[in-house]
């Protein structure tokens, strides 16, 4: 498997978002690597968290944030995930709540 590094070198890709379970989420382009670590939260459920740091971090950047601001969002909609049991989707309003506080 080829770093994060090596993966934004690519002309047509900006931006890499790998969610590391437990162990949080990394950003990677072209000006650097940023490691973000999971929010100390209830665990209830995992499924779908890693979709839901890809999904909110995508989403803060088509709004225009900066990647370290996307990057908590998407941790912020992750642990609304663990959070609730089975396997419900986030709601904005907590995951709001969790990048307001974070």
């Amino acid at each position: 498997m080829a770093s994060p590094r090596t993966k934004t070198s690519d002309p047509l890709l900006k931006i890499v978002v790998l969610s590391l379970g437990a162990s949080g989420a990394l950003l990677a382009s072209r000006e650097g690597i940023e490691r973000f670590s999971a929010f100390d939260i209830p665990l209830r459920s995992a499924v779908g968290a890693g979709d839901s740091v890809v999904g909110a971090t995508v989403l803060a950047l088509n709004r225009g944030w900066s990647l370290h601001d996307a990057g908590r969002y998407g941790m912020g909609a992750a642990s609304t995930i663990l959070m609730r049991s089975g396997t419900g989707l986030c709601r904005a309003e907590d995951v709001e709540h969790l990048y307001d506080d974070g």
